[in-house]
């Protein structure tokens, strides 16, 4: 895991903040209800841990108006892969 690029240097214009290295986003879902911050903070450490970057941004958020867990489970479910020229080999599988 520690082989990809997960910062990138980027261009010193405040426009381009996307870099061009790998800068990946992961969304979950978790069946749980509210975690504590005490307990978020032993995730994120653990987290951290794991993939070995102290420096590795976690959101946290949690809700129980219907509305907004919709809108979550849209989001995180929603296409991103939507041109097959980014990753040839992958688009071919």
């Amino acid at each position: 895991m520690k082989s990809l690029t997960w910062l990138t240097k980027v261009d010193d214009s405040p426009q381009d903040r996307r870099g061009d290295g790998y800068n990946p986003h992961l969304n979950v879902l978790v069946p749980y209800g509210f975690i504590i911050p005490g307990k978020m903070n032993r995730i994120k450490q653990a987290l951290r841990a794991a993939l070995q970057e102290p420096d590795l941004i976690i959101h946290y958020g949690y809700t129980r108006e219907p509305a907004r867990m919709v809108h979550a489970l849209k989001y995180i479910t929603r296409a991103t892969f939507l041109d097959g020229m980014w990753a040839p080999d992958v688009a071919a599988s």
